[in-house]
């Protein structure tokens, strides 16, 4: 998110008492304008740095970024992060939106296919406990061609399909037996007595769905677990 870095460093640059400049912080105004393609101001930027002491050095070196969109596409890091960062729309960070942003950030990167955005996606709307979404964004991953699915995700996946099914019959996740294992053994103790101490202690209380369905704030309803479908 480099717009992103670029407001946070500038309004931390502005927050110095006295309107001192920091030249680590104008390091990165520089490198945040130079992947957006704003040359002018990491120019700007550049030649401040020129006159320091300890970022001078570097400053010559960044200089060679200046108008040379070649250059900035072939550096390993500049030219990585000039293809993940958000292109089409710019906007003020919303830390109540984050499926919001992370999914703009995932959706606007095709050539890196950003596996980290939707590792983040999918990790918010579990600690949300919100399923729902969970299982409208899940599907986007196979786009990103994974390897394999986290532990935490098979669990849920695991658990939704025998809620609507009662069994794993046609489950079309490739998922692992000690998941299995687990997530059956914690959804048969907790149908059975919710205030069970098994839910409470290890190997019950591993489980992702210990978390979802009895971690504080809020619960999933069965419901609302019928519903996701």
């Amino acid at each position: 998110m480099i717009n992103e870095s670029e407001r946070y460093a500038f309004e931390a640059q502005e927050a110095i008492p006295n309107r001192r400049r920091s030249g680590r912080i104008m390091r990165r105004l520089a490198q945040c304008n130079i992947v957006n393609g704003n040359y002018a101001v990491a120019a700007k930027y550049l030649r401040m740095l020129q006159k320091s002491l300890f970022y001078a050095k570097w400053a010559d070196q960044q200089m060679r970024f200046i108008g040379n969109d070649k250059a900035v596409n072939r550096d390993a890091e500049y030219g990585r992060l000039r293809d993940l960062r958000i292109k089409k729309t710019d906007y003020l960070f919303s830390d109540r939106e984050m499926d919001q942003m992370l999914g703009l950030l995932l959706v606007d990167n095709r050539k890196y296919n950003n596996r980290m955005a939707y590792d983040y996606l999918i990790a918010y709307e579990l600690l949300q406990r919100d399923l729902r979404k969970f299982m409208k964004y899940y599907p986007l991953g196979k786009y990103l061609k994974f390897d394999h699915i986290p532990n935490s995700t098979q669990q849920i996946l695991i658990g939704l399909w025998i809620q609507r099914h009662g069994s794993l019959d046609g489950l079309p996740y490739s998922v692992d037996l000690q998941n299995v294992q687990s997530t059956r053994a914690f959804l048969s103790v907790y149908m059975t007595n919710k205030q069970s101490a098994e839910l409470n202690s290890p190997p019950l209380s591993t489980n992702v769905w210990r978390y979802v369905l009895l971690g504080s704030p809020g619960k999933t309803t069965k419901q609302e677990m019928k519903e996701i479908y």
